[in-house]
């Protein structure tokens, strides 16, 4: 989880700078090339870790359409 936090962190600080679709390409590529990674790990993980990398998403999410902090929904 923390490797993902470093690279939101990173990323928030730049997400100013781009576009809405550059910002989009980028999310994307950042959790898919993680996920993909790791997917065969995933298969047997328990509810509350699937709940934790689901946060990081919807983190990701809120940072890449600049949403308020404590919105509830992201329109992505």
């Amino acid at each position: 989880m923390s490797l993902f936090v470093y690279h939101i962190r990173d990323y928030h600080r730049i997400r100013r700078k781009i576009s809405l679709s550059e910002a989009k390409t980028i999310a994307t590529a950042l959790v898919s090339s993680i996920l993909d990674y790791c997917n065969s790990l995933l298969y047997n993980t328990a509810n509350k870790d699937i709940a934790k990398l689901q946060r990081v998403q919807h983190c990701l999410a809120m940072v890449v359409t600049r949403s308020p902090r404590f919105s509830r929904s992201v329109p992505f």
